[in-house]
C-alpha cells in the first residue's frame, strides 16, 4: 500500500459515513465517539472507533437498528436507536450506490468513555456486529477502566527509508489493525491498514496512533536510513 503523508483518508466507508453522521444527547464533559460501519450480507462490518475533536453531528432519526456501548462486565453505558443511510461513491463511468452505511457520533461522559469495552450493532435483539479491542477480556467487575492494547515487545512499528522521498512503515497488524498517520501539527494525514504501507515523505520521524479497535496508542518511530 502506498500513501502520501499529506492529509487524506484511506477508509472509504468511514469517509463517506461522516456525511451521514448522527448524534446522541450530549452529557457534560463529553467525549465524542465516532462509529462507522457498513451492513453487508446481514452483518455489520465495523471500522475502528475514533474519538473526535469536533462539534457533534445532527441528531439521529430513530430507526430499526440499535448501537449499544458496554463495559467489560456487559453493563450498557449508552444505547442509540438509528437507521442506516445511503451514499454515492464517484467512480469511472458514473456513481456507485452504497447502502447500509452506519455513522454515529455518540457523546459519552469521560468516565463512561474510559470504561468502554464493546460496541454492538443490533436489529431488535439480533446482533449484527461487535467491535472490541484486540486486548479485550470479559470481566465480572463493572466499571473497570480500559487501556489501549500495548505494543508487543519485538513487534514495534518500524520505518525504513527507501530513497527518493519514500518510507516503508510496518507494524503488528494483529494487535493494531489500523494506524493513523499524524502530521507534525497533530492533524490526521492518513488511515493505514494491513501491517505495511509505503509513504511519500522525507520526514525523519513519524507520529502514529496505533488503533486496537476501540482506543489509540500514541507512538513515535524514527525513520531508519540504510544508506547511512
Amino acid at each position: 500500500m502506498r500513501t502520501s503523508a499529506r492529509p487524506r483518508s484511506r477508509n472509504l466507508t468511514a469517509a463517506l459515513a461522516l456525511l451521514l453522521g448522527v448524534l446522541s444527547p450530549v452529557p457534560a464533559l463529553a467525549a465524542i465517539l465516532h462509529v462507522s460501519a457498513r451492513i453487508e450480507d446481514g452483518r455489520a462490518r465495523l471500522d475502528p472507533a475514533l474519538f473526535l475533536d469536533r462539534e457533534p453531528l445532527p441528531a439521529p432519526k430513530p430507526g430499526p437498528l440499535t448501537l449499544r456501548i458496554l463495559d467489560s462486565s456487559g453493563t450498557v453505558l449508552a444505547s442509540v436507536a438509528f437507521a442506516a443511510g445511503t451514499a454515492y461513491a464517484a467512480e469511472e463511468g458514473g456513481c456507485r450506490r452504497l447502502d447500509g452505511l452506519i455513522s454515529l457520533t455518540v457523546s459519552l461522559a469521560d468516565a463512561a468513555a474510559d470504561r468502554m469495552a464493546e460496541i454492538r450493532v443490533l436489529r431488535g435483539e439480533q446482533e449484527l456486529g461487535v467491535l472490541r479491542s484486540t486486548a479485550w477480556q470479559p470481566s465480572k467487575v463493572a466499571g473497570e477502566v480500559q487501556r489501549p492494547a500495548p505494543v508487543v515487545p519485538g513487534r514495534e512499528p518500524r520505518a525504513v527509508a527507501l530513497g527518493g522521498g519514500r518510507v516503508r512503515l510496518t507494524w503488528d497488524h494483529a494487535t493494531h489493525p489500523q494506524v493513523i498517520l499524524k502530521d507534525p501539527d497533530g492533524s490526521i494525514a492518513g488511515f493505514l491498514r494491513g501491517g505495511s504501507a509505503e509513504l511519500d515523505t522525507d520526514r525523519r520521524t513519524l507520529d502514529l496512533d496505533l488503533m486496537d479497535g476501540l482506543r489509540r496508542l500514541p507512538w513515535r518511530v524514527e525513520v531508519e536510513d540504510p544508506s547511512r
